[in-house]
Formats: C-alpha cells, structure tokens, sequence
C-alpha cells in the first residue's frame, strides 16, 4: 500500500497530512450538532460538512445505531452507515411500541418499568451484596462455610436473574428482524422471501418509508382528553392499501422514493406515472420482506412487543461471513477479521444497561461511542502513524498499575507473574506501578505514548490518584488560537493528546452517569438528564482510541479472571495474515465466559471508542 499518494485504503480512508487541517476538520465535527437551531441554513451546512467527512472518513463496514427512549415512550433506533456500493451515508430507523395490552395505562413509562427500572433493582441488589466488602471484611463476616456458602447462593440468584432479564428483554423487545437487519446491516436474514413473509405474521412488523408509515402506526384518540397518543396494534396493509396511497403521490416524490431505494435514475427517468407506482410498488415489497440491498437503507420499520414464545427463525448468513449463534454476547471471530462493527450511541436511560449481551448482538461485534465525530476524529488522529488504518496497539508500548492502594493481595498475587510472564517471553519490558501510587508525570508519559495501552486494576478507574480532571487536562492547551472557521472571536487552539488505549478493570470504571439523575429505583422517572458522564468518556475525550470499563461493581477474582482471558486474547501474536489479530471489543465479548458468574460479573466490561487491534 502506497501512503505517499492519498489514495484510499481498504478502510476508505483519506490522507489528511496538515495537523492544523485535522484539528480544524476535528473543530468543524464536533461543533457540528451544536450549530444554532434557529438558522437552519447554518445547521444544514454543519451537518452537511459532518457527513462529508464521515463519507471520506468512515470504514464502509462500521453501522453506527443510536438507541433512545423518548419521552413519550417509544424506543426509537437509528442506524448510520456508508453503503458499500454509493459510499453514501444513508440511514434507517426502527420505532418499537409500547404494548398498547399491558395493564399499566401510562404508556410513557412503559419500557422504563419494564426494562430500566427492573434492571435498576437487580443492580441495588448486587451493589447491597458488594457493599463495603474487601477482603478482610468478607474473612471476618464469612468465616464460617455455612455464611459464606449462603452469600454465594445469593450472589448466584443475582446472576441467574439477570440472565433470565437479558432473555426476556431481548426475546420480548428486540427479536424482530427488521432490527437484526439494523444491527448488522451487511447481511439478508432470509435466503426465502417466502419464509420471511410467513414470519411476519406473527411478528407484528410493518416496514416501509417514515412518511408513508408513520400514520399507519399512530392514532390519535379524540375521546382521549388528555390528547394522549394512543398506538394502535400495527399490521401489514393490503397491495391494494399501497398502491392507493401511493398513486397519490406526485411523480416527483415517486422518484425521490425510488432514488431512496437504491435504483438508478436511469431506470425510470422516461417512465410514467402508471409505471413508477409499480416500480416503487415492487422495491416497497422488497424492503418488507427484508431483501432490500444496503443502497436501499433509507425506511422506518415499527416493530411492537412480541408475547408469543414461537421463536425466530434462524438467521441465515449471506456473502460468506458467520454469524455463529454463540453465548450472548461473545463475538464471532469471522465477522472480526472483516473489520465489521456496530456502534451504539446510547441515551441517558438506556446506556448503564449491557446491550452488548442480548442475543440481538450474537456474533456482532460491539462498542460504545457517544457520538459519530468521536470516530471520525479518532481516525484522522490515527491517519499519519498508522498509514491510513484504523488505530493499532503497540505491545511494546504497554504500561500498568496494579493495586495502587495496595488492598487487592489477590489481584496483586494473580497479575503480576501473568503481566511478567508475558512482558519477559515477548521482550516487550513492560514498566509499571505496584502497590503505589504512580506520579502524574508517569501517567501523562503512559497515556501520550503513541499507539499504547494503559492498564489499569484496582478500585474504580484510578481517579484518586489521576483525577478527571487531570485526564481532561490531556484534551486542552490554553494558548489562544484564531479559527479559521466563520465564527467570530479566538478559542483554545484544542489538540488531544491521549494516545493510550486504556483498560479500566475497577467498579464502575465504564459506568456513566447524569448529574440530575435519581439515584432511587421507585422515585417518579424523569425522561429529561444531563448527558451522562465518567472517567471512561473523559479518557475518550482526552483522545484515547478505545476505553474499557465496568458499568457496575464486581467481585476482584472473578474480573482478573476476566483480565487475564482479555490480556491473552488481545495480545496474542497473529498467526498469519489470514488470520489477523481480533479487535478489543472481540475480545472483551469473547473473554467473559472466563468469570464464574456470568452475568454479573461477565457483563459488566464494555467497550468505548473504535476497535482498535494489537500490531502482530
């Protein structure tokens, strides 16, 4: 691959080669969904810039999904992805229902009773069980087999629960196949229109254009005096139905849809009238019954809770990639080797939850980000040390602090020979800090490495002794620098400096939160928060390419357990370049079956930020 022409590489990326141009593309991006509301021309032109970049920028591979529960109760899902054969960034979005049967009446909080609050109180009961315990405490309050034989049992009662929540969630909310087909856009989930007709009727799906649909879900009930929504059961409507509504249309939106749906101008720029309506006809029976390519990615799909117990038909790969059903949430090795990731941007409510462990995620490989300028930015920052590939980790480049308040014995007494062990077979002489507190200088030193990983085991993520603040300081350098933008006045000329991809194994280290969010499960739920926040989003800000943390507190031996199987994965050497090494969000799937408690413990790691790999 040449690196001195600009040409395109198997990511799509551009060279951007002026670090000044970067961070003022970086400044254009991230100002971009700030732009003023009220001048519409101005926001159009921001976000119009954003999407040029991320048509330049993005991997053609990389399906970004934003997942929110809106304030009237829906659950909204939106993808964002190139398609393969335009380059053009198209979208699809899914709006999933309350069950309009449940006893409760307030369909506004519908999926926050039956989702977010439920998981809510499986983690008090897990925090209740952790409180205050360390080591010495668990010795002296269990010392007996019977105590500590009962505290297990309960800690498994914990863990069963939020498996069998997992299922209920995902086979009841998030098993209809026009969200498979959101998630993992790449594949046709049916090889037989014929079966996938069938499916739908009795799965409560309609798929089609947001325009033309939106009305066929949602009905206003005029007795209604609180002039509420009230969602109506949604059903496929007849031919006869589609084709009425759509000779209504003028021919101009007749094109506009087609266009919409992947044909070329040039098939139907002579047609008339009569005619468009059976091409677009034809192309909207194709999206229903999920056979549409990826250049026809622009629809609405409703989908509405599914009480029945008939399962789904499997999911039948295409174009030679395995979707292996595995555990939920592990990561099937052979879409990883393609480069293919789903990235979710997650709200307020739903982000403490473990999406990555539905079975909706099943051979999917997964990672959080907090919105699309992040990954873009991410790999324009890459761009000049690694040619033009996604970021990389240099395991020479490894640093460490373990147990720095040196309380942990057992993290301490299983890491250190592991860490050694490999640092020494590998020569890669690793340096760290043990039972201490490391200096800020070898932290900043750690964390502006290029191409680095940081890893971090003990309490939290570390803030005690390298705050976030501190991390935040890696993000901003006060000098003041004239834009080159259209807005008036100096900024701070911003520049990340973080480099290290960083691995947070402690409570709560991944765990965001807003500061106006109640801290009580049974309080009246409010739809409206602050964007959530934590250390791991201050470490991506700062510029770190990918951040791993815990979204809720664990036991220490089963996390370095975990640790451990996540080191051994992500480090190994490749093989041969067919088979490359497996990203760290495959690997932070594919280790959690190495905690005893699955669940609880297991689902606690995710994944920030773009999948970055360890450089054979």
């Amino acid at each position: 691959r040449s690196d001195g022409d600009g040409d395109s590489d198997g990511l799509g990326l551009n060279c951007h080669s002026d670090s000044e141009n970067i961070e003022n593309i970086m400044a254009s991006i991230f100002s971009a969904l700030d732009a003023n509301i009220g001048n519409r021309s101005a926001r159009d032109d921001a976000i119009g810039t954003l999407y040029e970049h991320a048509e330049r920028t993005l991997p053609a591979v990389w399906n970004f999904v934003a997942t929110s529960l809106c304030p009237s109760g829906e659950i909204l899902m939106s993808s964002i992805k190139k398609c393969n054969s335009s380059l053009a960034i198209k979208t699809r979005t899914i709006c999933i229902f309350p069950d309009e049967n449940s006893p409760t009446n307030n369909c506004s909080s519908y999926f926050y009773e039956q989702i977010v609050k439920p998981f809510n109180q499986l983690m008090e009961r897990s925090h209740a069980q952790l409180s205050g315990m360390d080591s010495s405490i668990a010795t002296e309050q269990y010392n007996n087999e019977h105590e500590k034989r009962k505290w297990w049992k309960n800690r498994k009662t914990v863990d069963e629960d939020l498996d069998a929540f997992l299922k209920r969630v995902g086979k009841k909310y998030f098993n209809a196949e026009c969200i498979k087909r959101l998630i993992c856009q790449e594949y046709i989930f049916r090889e037989n229109p014929k079966d996938e007709a069938s499916d739908s009727e009795h799965s409560d799906i309609s798929c089609g254009n947001l325009a033309s649909k939106f009305e066929e879900a949602c009905k206003i009930n005029e007795k209604d005096t609180n002039d509420k929504f009230v969602i109506s059961t949604v059903t496929r409507p007849s031919d006869e139905e589609v084709k009425d509504f759509l000779q209504k249309m003028t021919v101009v939106q007749l094109k506009k849809e087609l266009e919409d749906h992947g044909v070329e101008r040039k098939v139907f720029r002579t047609m008339r009238k009569a005619s468009l309506v059976e091409l677009l006809f034809t192309e909207r029976q194709k999206s229903v019954v999920g056979m549409d390519t990826d250049d026809s990615c622009s629809s609405l799909s409703i989908a509405l809770p599914c009480d029945n117990d008939q399962a789904q038909s499997p999911i039948t790969p295409v174009r030679n990639c395995n979707l292996a059903h595995t555990s939920p949430g592990s990561s099937s090795m052979d879409l990883a080797t393609k480069g293919h990731c789903t990235f979710l941007i997650l709200d307020e409510d739903l982000q403490r939850l473990p999406f990555e462990c539905l079975e909706l995620f099943s051979g999917v490989t997964v990672s959080r980000i907090p919105s699309l300028p992040f990954a873009i930015a991410t790999l324009l920052e890459a761009k000049p040390a690694s040619k033009g590939m996604a970021p990389y980790v240099d395991p020479v480049n490894a640093r460490y602090v373990i147990d720095p308040e040196s309380n942990l014995a057992n993290t301490k007494s299983t890491l250190l020979p592991i860490l050694n062990s490999m640092s020494q077979k590998n020569n890669w002489n690793w340096n760290g800090k043990v039972g201490e507190y490391p200096s800020v200088d070898f932290m900043e030193s750690c964390l502006q490495r290029g191409n680095s990983l940081f890893l971090y085991c003990g309490h939290g993520g570390g803030e005690r002794f390298f705050t976030r603040s501190q991390v935040e300081r890696l993000l901003l350098n006060a000098e003041p620098h004239q834009r080159t933008d259209h807005n008036e006045g100096n900024s701070l000329h911003v520049r990340r400096k973080c480099r290290a991809s960083v691995i947070l194994m402690g409570c709560s280290s991944g765990k965001l939160l807003s500061v106006n969010a109640s801290k009580s499960v049974d309080s009246v739920h409010l739809p409206m928060h602050y964007e959530p926040e934590g250390i791991a989003l201050s470490y991506l800000c700062a510029g770190a390419p990918c951040v791993v943390g815990n979204l809720w507190d664990v036991t220490d031996r089963d996390i370095d357990r975990y640790c451990v199987t996540l080191l051994e994965h992500f480090l190994r050497s490749g093989q041969n370049n067919d088979d490359p090494n497996p990203s760290l969000p495959e690997c932070v799937a594919a280790a959690r079956d190495a905690c005893k408690m699955r669940y609880i413990v297991g689902c606690a790691p995710v994944c920030y930020g773009v999948p970055v790999r360890c450089a054979s």
